[in-house]
């Protein structure tokens, strides 16, 4: 049997990286799949099962306390990848331990050491500061120095993303890489409280409009970087629910209490079409969502792998996105229509919604095109078969 060690942080428990780890162990593998948690203090396992395109996968992670001295985080690493000749890091381990873990690695192994970037803060500050998020100024130079020395400290690197692998090609020309589109992998789980509330909700607006049109914000506002990432996507739920009042648009991820604290002023004109649903939804329950939403609406505002886009795409639901989509999978335009789904302002989204939500013959369509660049583009298969000839061609 091969074996592969996957390390990250808690980037690992994102749909991109568990559907990397639920792949390989489909396909064949055994991986060690290594988390660093800031929130733990002893060494611990967890284990779920993810569902992946073309089944079920165990996933194990193995959970090492983040704040260990680089000595101790050697040593609770070294039992599970000494004997191993592939190492995948994710781009989301913090640079201090990464460094360790690096000269570790090339010091003690000699491994192949690929390094797989899902995002890179610096790449961002265009998007951000177009948002107000003027702090990702004192970032820039930093973020961009310890990406670079991450690159060069690797054999190879996997980029998740076009826009991603352009800047990094640049950046590092040298150094062997791939843009390889990560397959989504989503945990499996149970009902919960909150969903039970919720699944009363989405049943009635069944029943009475025949379906809904989904969306997501996360109001997180403890973090200033999440809070800009989510205030643009309110914005435009918010703006396309008042434009198309006959159509109900269910919102995920925020509850009603957040948006309104988070925009006074628009709550107290809050559309009745607009209806927030809440956090903390089990997967199982967010899986109901959306297949049995009629239209998705994607708005990515930032270049990075977006985990919504991955959903939508997986389920094969029709969705509306956009041009941020294009830049970071150019491929879709070969597959998915772009007058029905590529969306450039709220007038686009306002008037494509209209025309795909009342037309059962236009969302199969587009659930076609969607799938077509699902298979092509996502795909367990083809991501696994990317990933053996790129580690191949890298040693």
């Amino acid at each position: 049997m091969k074996t592969i060690a996957v390390i990250g942080a808690l980037d690992l428990y994102t749909r991109h990286e568990l559907g990397l780890i639920a792949t390989l162990n489909y396909h064949g593998y055994h991986t060690y799949a290594i988390a660093l948690n800031p929130f733990i203090r002893d060494i611990r396992k967890n284990s779920m099962w993810v569902e992946i395109d073309r089944g079920h996968s165990k996933v194990n992670i193995i959970e090492i306390p983040l704040n260990y001295g680089s000595s101790s985080l050697i040593k609770a690493l070294s039992c599970c990848i000494n004997e191993l000749d592939i190492i995948i890091l994710t781009s989301g381990i913090p640079w201090k331990q990464s460094i360790s873990i690096y000269n570790y690695i090339k010091r003690s192994i000699g491994a192949l050491l690929i390094t797989r970037f899902w995002s890179i803060r610096a790449l961002k500050l265009i998007d951000n500061l177009l948002h107000g998020s003027y702090y990702d100024l004192a970032l820039f130079m930093p973020s961009l120095f310890v990406n670079y020395v991450k690159m060069i400290s690797s054999n190879a690197i996997i980029y998740e993303d076009h826009y991603t692998y352009k800047v990094g090609k640049y950046i590092a020309p040298h150094i062997p890489g791939s843009k390889i589109y990560p397959t989504p992998g989503i945990p499996k789980d149970t009902i919960n409280e909150v969903d039970e509330k919720a699944y009363e909700i989405i049943n009635n607006i069944i029943n009475k409009y025949g379906g809904y049109v989904l969306a997501s914000t996360i109001l997180i506002k403890a973090f200033d970087i999440e809070k800009y990432e989510a205030v643009p996507h309110a914005l435009l739920i918010y703006g396309i629910a008042r434009r198309n009042p006959e159509i109900p648009i269910i919102v995920f991820g925020s509850t009603k209490d957040e948006f309104q604290r988070a925009f006074p002023e628009l709550a107290r004109r809050l559309p009745q079409n607009l209806v927030f649903i809440g956090k903390g939804l089990s997967n199982k329950f967010i899986r109901y969502l959306y297949r049995n939403a009629s239209v998705v609406i994607i708005y990515i505002s930032n270049r990075s792998v977006s985990n919504r886009f991955l959903e939508t795409i997986y389920f094969r639901k029709p969705m509306i996105f956009n041009r941020t989509a294009l830049e970071l999978y150019p491929e879709l335009v070969k597959f998915i229509d772009l007058n029905l789904s590529l969306a450039d302002n709220l007038d686009d989204y306002t008037n494509k919604i209209k025309i795909l939500f009342k037309n059962d013959k236009i969302q199969e369509e587009l659930s076609k095109q969607i799938g077509n660049a699902y298979e092509m583009l996502f795909s367990s298969t083809g991501n696994i078969r990317a990933l053996e000839r790129f580690i191949e061609n890298s040693r």
